[in-house]
């Protein structure tokens, strides 16, 4: 066998295992509009294109056959890829949305890694796992207790934003009317989106009343995208439009950029 051949194969091979762990990884942790909008989708290709071709590389290099310890060679060369490509799986698990928060009048992107054990131990017992099938809606609600109340509010101004602290995380079904009411209506978006971004709104409504449909901003780090809000206890697809050039746009109630 040639070293292109070796190399070509191996090069098949990375991208069968690679494709699929990657895949998987993407599919159970970022739901679609959140992979581009958290930049995973960027990481995973830096993996794809270091982890995966690294390998058939470097054996194109040293391939040789017949040759004393090639078989070591390529154990020691597989061993480099595999560790390139945890690295890389790990580095997506670590950002990975763990939480979407409900927070008066958006939503937040809660990463793995801007939690701590000792914030998911002082969250209610139905959200002190970070979660490893994708991100669950919550909102927050704050004590009733005014000195409760207070304190909260003095945490959040002092640096650590309430969406940040699982203790005050509820369900979103609790909250769900109240950030309804603070969105706006969809039929007031779509005159003034560009073309795209209104055919992508247009999908995600699969046929429903725009104006029975009310929209809320996501904040996912990089980009912000859209949630759609029905009827339902839980929010509905998120949408991949920018909701401050929207509210540029429209003049609307969105909030302003943060």
């Amino acid at each position: 066998m040639s070293r292109w051949n070796a190399a070509v194969r191996h090069l098949f091979l990375s991208a069968v295992a690679g494709g699929v762990l990657l895949g998987l990884a993407l599919w159970l942790w970022y739901p679609a509009a959140l992979m581009q909008a958290t930049g995973a989708a960027r990481i995973a290709g830096l993996v794809a294109l270091v982890a995966l071709l690294s390998g058939p590389l470097l054996t194109l290099l040293v391939f040789r056959a017949g040759k004393a310890g090639m078989r070591f060679d390529l154990v020691v060369i597989a061993l480099v890829q595999a560790g390139l490509l945890g690295y890389g799986l790990y580095t997506l698990a670590q950002g990975r949305p763990v939480f979407v928060v409900g927070a008066v009048d958006r939503f937040e992107v809660v990463r793995a890694n801007e939690l701590t054990h000792a914030d998911l131990a002082q969250a209610p017992e139905a959200f002190r796992g970070p979660g490893w099938t994708g991100p669950r809606w919550v909102a927050v609600q704050l004590p009733d207790e005014p000195e409760a109340r207070e304190q909260a509010v003095f945490e959040s101004l002092s640096g650590r934003d309430l969406h940040l602290r699982p203790r005050y995380y509820v369900p979103v079904a609790q909250a769900i009317t109240d950030l309804r009411a603070r969105a706006l209506p969809v039929a007031n978006l779509l005159p003034h989106l560009q073309a795209n971004d209104r055919s992508r709104l247009l999908d995600a409504l699969r046929g429903g009343d725009p104006s029975a449909i009310r929209a809320l901003p996501v904040v996912a780090g990089s980009e912000s995208v859209l949630v759609l809000l029905g009827n339902e206890e839980e929010p509905g697809p998120l949408v991949r439009v920018d909701p401050w050039a929207a509210q540029a746009a429209a003049g609307s109630a969105v909030p302003a950029t943060p």
